[in-house]
């Protein structure tokens, strides 16, 4: 599913990655474990195509022959980091929802197409509270980040990733 071949990352002299190769076979679980600082998330980061290797490739494979070269986020990689990445001034639905909104939607067609949009709004309203039902977070929909546990809120982050239902799913 995921292919490494030879990245290496750096920000200014501090380089972080240094020709690292990797295959991730369909149908596994992986950890990456190491040192804190080691690059671990950088790697990650660059899967998810948040920061690009600076040299080499990632590939990600989505089925048939349907490869990727990761340069940008795509709708086939999902992530949920390990700081929260859910906003604060919207509530746990409207968190989950961002992602279809973004993905299914243009900003021309929310404006100049209201009563479309706000059809559509309610069908991903729908798919956003089956997916926190899904981690456990029914009944939460309407409160905002402060209401929320910390892991409450890294569930939201689970229901916000896992909502566009994406082929691979790093955590």
């Amino acid at each position: 599913v995921i292919s490494s071949k030879k990245v290496s990352n750096w920000f200014g002299s501090n380089k972080v990655l240094f020709d690292i190769d990797a295959e991730i076979v369909p149908g596994t679980v992986t950890s990456i474990v190491g040192p804190s600082g080691c690059g671990k998330s950088v790697w990650l980061k660059g899967v998810a195509g948040i920061i690009p290797p600076k040299k080499g490739n990632i590939f990600v494979h989505v089925g048939g022959d349907n490869v990727y070269d990761i340069r940008k986020p795509c709708r086939h990689v999902g992530m949920v980091a390990q700081d929260k990445t859910i906003f604060p001034f919207w509530n746990a639905i409207d968190n989950v929802l961002a992602g279809l909104m973004l993905d299914k939607s243009s900003i021309s067609f929310r404006t100049f197409c209201y009563f479309s949009w706000r059809k559509l709004r309610k069908k991903h309203s729908e798919e956003a509270a089956f997916w926190l039902d899904k981690v456990g977070l029914k009944g939460s929909e309407y409160k905002f980040p402060g209401e929320l546990s910390g892991g409450m809120q890294q569930r939201v982050a689970i229901a916000q990733a896992m909502i566009n239902k994406p082929r691979i799913l790093l955590m």
